[in-house]
Protein backbone atom coordinates (compact mmCIF):
# COMPACT_ATOMS: atom_id res chain seq x y z
CA UNK A 1 0.00 0.00 0.00
CA UNK A 2 2.83 2.41 -0.78
CA UNK A 3 0.82 4.74 -3.01
CA UNK A 4 0.50 8.45 -2.39
CA UNK A 5 -1.73 8.81 0.68
CA UNK A 6 -4.43 10.77 -1.13
CA UNK A 7 -4.78 8.01 -3.72
CA UNK A 8 -4.10 4.88 -1.64
CA UNK A 9 -7.67 4.32 -0.46
CA UNK A 10 -9.24 4.82 -3.89
CA UNK A 11 -6.61 2.63 -5.53
CA UNK A 12 -7.14 -0.04 -2.89
CA UNK A 13 -10.89 0.03 -3.55
CA UNK A 14 -10.30 -0.46 -7.28
CA UNK A 15 -7.87 -3.34 -6.69
CA UNK A 16 -10.31 -4.99 -4.27
CA UNK A 17 -13.05 -4.73 -6.87
CA UNK A 18 -10.80 -6.23 -9.55
CA UNK A 19 -9.76 -9.16 -7.35
CA UNK A 20 -13.03 -9.92 -5.60
CA UNK A 21 -14.18 -12.69 -7.95
CA UNK A 22 -10.85 -14.44 -8.46
CA UNK A 23 -9.04 -13.88 -5.16
CA UNK A 24 -11.31 -13.02 -2.21
CA UNK A 25 -8.44 -13.03 0.30
CA UNK A 26 -6.31 -10.76 -1.87
CA UNK A 27 -9.27 -8.46 -2.41
CA UNK A 28 -9.95 -8.40 1.32
CA UNK A 29 -6.52 -6.95 2.08
CA UNK A 30 -7.22 -4.00 -0.22
CA UNK A 31 -10.82 -3.63 0.93
CA UNK A 32 -9.58 -3.27 4.52
CA UNK A 33 -7.50 -0.26 3.49
CA UNK A 34 -10.32 1.27 1.47
CA UNK A 35 -12.90 0.80 4.24
CA UNK A 36 -10.68 2.23 6.97
CA UNK A 37 -10.23 5.36 4.86
CA UNK A 38 -13.95 5.71 4.27
CA UNK A 39 -14.23 4.77 0.59
CA UNK A 40 -17.90 4.41 -0.29
CA UNK A 41 -19.01 0.79 -0.62
CA UNK A 42 -15.85 -0.66 0.90
CA UNK A 43 -17.48 -1.83 4.14
CA UNK A 44 -20.16 -3.75 2.24
CA UNK A 45 -17.40 -5.25 0.07
CA UNK A 46 -15.68 -6.47 3.26
CA UNK A 47 -18.94 -8.15 4.31
CA UNK A 48 -19.37 -9.85 0.92
CA UNK A 49 -15.77 -11.03 0.86
CA UNK A 50 -15.98 -12.41 4.39
CA UNK A 51 -18.87 -14.60 3.28
CA UNK A 52 -16.48 -16.29 0.83
CA UNK A 53 -13.58 -16.75 3.25
CA UNK A 54 -12.87 -18.87 6.30
CA UNK A 55 -13.09 -17.20 9.67
CA UNK A 56 -9.45 -18.03 10.30
CA UNK A 57 -8.40 -16.27 7.11
CA UNK A 58 -10.50 -13.22 7.97
CA UNK A 59 -9.02 -12.93 11.47
CA UNK A 60 -5.50 -13.49 10.16
CA UNK A 61 -5.80 -10.83 7.44
CA UNK A 62 -7.32 -8.39 9.90
CA UNK A 63 -4.44 -8.95 12.33
CA UNK A 64 -1.91 -8.41 9.54
CA UNK A 65 -3.57 -5.12 8.56
CA UNK A 66 -3.64 -3.90 12.17
CA UNK A 67 0.05 -4.72 12.42
CA UNK A 68 0.78 -2.94 9.11
CA UNK A 69 -0.99 0.20 10.31
CA UNK A 70 1.08 0.01 13.48
CA UNK A 71 -1.11 1.86 15.96
CA UNK A 72 -0.83 0.26 19.37
CA UNK A 73 -3.88 0.06 21.63
CA UNK A 74 -2.19 2.47 24.05
CA UNK A 75 -1.66 5.01 21.25
CA UNK A 76 -5.24 4.56 20.03
CA UNK A 77 -6.61 5.08 23.53
CA UNK A 78 -4.37 8.08 24.12
CA UNK A 79 -6.09 10.53 26.42
CA UNK A 80 -9.56 9.04 26.14
CA UNK A 81 -11.33 9.79 29.39
CA UNK A 82 -14.83 8.64 28.51
CA UNK A 83 -15.75 4.95 28.24
CA UNK A 84 -18.23 5.82 25.49
CA UNK A 85 -15.26 6.89 23.38
CA UNK A 86 -13.74 3.43 23.93
CA UNK A 87 -16.99 1.89 22.72
CA UNK A 88 -16.92 4.18 19.68
CA UNK A 89 -13.40 2.95 18.95
CA UNK A 90 -14.62 -0.64 19.32
CA UNK A 91 -17.51 0.05 16.93
CA UNK A 92 -15.18 1.62 14.38
CA UNK A 93 -12.97 -1.48 14.39
CA UNK A 94 -15.98 -3.79 14.31
CA UNK A 95 -17.46 -2.07 11.28
CA UNK A 96 -14.18 -1.20 9.62
CA UNK A 97 -15.30 2.36 9.13
CA UNK A 98 -12.65 4.90 10.05
CA UNK A 99 -10.43 2.19 11.54
CA UNK A 100 -9.08 -1.08 10.21
CA UNK A 101 -11.74 -3.74 10.59
CA UNK A 102 -10.55 -6.01 13.33
CA UNK A 103 -12.89 -8.14 15.37
CA UNK A 104 -10.04 -8.75 17.83
CA UNK A 105 -9.39 -5.03 18.37
CA UNK A 106 -13.11 -4.34 18.56
CA UNK A 107 -13.45 -6.97 21.26
CA UNK A 108 -10.46 -5.57 23.16
CA UNK A 109 -11.85 -2.03 23.23
CA UNK A 110 -15.36 -3.28 24.07
CA UNK A 111 -13.91 -5.13 27.07
CA UNK A 112 -12.16 -1.97 28.26
CA UNK A 113 -15.28 0.14 27.73
CA UNK A 114 -17.38 -2.38 29.63
CA UNK A 115 -14.86 -2.45 32.49
CA UNK A 116 -14.94 1.35 32.59
CA UNK A 117 -18.69 1.27 33.07
CA UNK A 118 -20.12 1.85 29.60
CA UNK A 119 -23.38 -0.11 29.59
CA UNK A 120 -23.59 -0.10 25.79
CA UNK A 121 -20.28 -1.93 25.55
CA UNK A 122 -21.81 -5.11 27.00
CA UNK A 123 -24.16 -5.40 24.04
CA UNK A 124 -21.35 -4.82 21.56
CA UNK A 125 -19.13 -7.37 23.32
CA UNK A 126 -21.96 -9.92 23.18
CA UNK A 127 -22.52 -9.20 19.49
CA UNK A 128 -18.84 -9.82 18.73
CA UNK A 129 -18.87 -13.05 20.74
CA UNK A 130 -22.07 -14.14 19.01
CA UNK A 131 -20.49 -13.66 15.61
CA UNK A 132 -18.30 -16.70 16.28
CA UNK A 133 -20.64 -18.88 18.34
CA UNK A 134 -22.63 -20.65 15.63
CA UNK A 135 -19.99 -21.31 12.99
CA UNK A 136 -18.98 -24.81 13.94
CA UNK A 137 -16.64 -26.37 16.45
CA UNK A 138 -13.42 -25.24 14.76
CA UNK A 139 -14.43 -21.57 14.71
CA UNK A 140 -15.79 -21.76 18.25
CA UNK A 141 -12.48 -23.21 19.45
CA UNK A 142 -10.44 -20.66 17.49
CA UNK A 143 -12.48 -17.78 18.92
CA UNK A 144 -12.26 -19.23 22.44
CA UNK A 145 -8.47 -19.22 22.22
CA UNK A 146 -8.30 -15.76 20.67
CA UNK A 147 -10.85 -14.20 23.02
CA UNK A 148 -9.06 -15.63 26.08
CA UNK A 149 -5.84 -14.02 24.87
CA UNK A 150 -7.62 -10.70 24.23
CA UNK A 151 -9.25 -10.80 27.65
CA UNK A 152 -5.86 -11.39 29.29
CA UNK A 153 -4.33 -8.50 27.31
CA UNK A 154 -7.19 -6.18 28.18
CA UNK A 155 -6.91 -7.02 31.87
CA UNK A 156 -3.13 -6.58 31.81
CA UNK A 157 -3.40 -3.25 29.98
CA UNK A 158 -6.23 -2.13 32.29
CA UNK A 159 -4.03 -2.67 35.32
CA UNK A 160 -0.63 -1.66 33.89
CA UNK A 161 -1.99 1.38 32.09
CA UNK A 162 -3.84 2.71 35.11
CA UNK A 163 -7.08 2.68 33.15
CA UNK A 164 -8.99 1.89 36.32
CA UNK A 165 -8.13 5.35 37.60
CA UNK A 166 -10.61 8.14 37.94
CA UNK A 167 -10.21 9.33 34.33
CA UNK A 168 -12.43 6.62 32.84
CA UNK A 169 -14.61 5.89 35.84
CA UNK A 170 -15.95 9.40 36.34
CA UNK A 171 -18.76 8.89 33.81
Amino acid sequence: MAAEPEYAAAASALIAQALQDSDPSGAYVYALVAASDGVEGAVSRLDRLENRMTTGDVLSLQAAEVERVGISPADAIGDIDDPRALRALALAHYAGAGQSRSYARAYYYALLAEAAGDIGATTLKSEIEGRFSARGDDVTAEWADLSASIQASALEDWIAGGLAGESLLKY
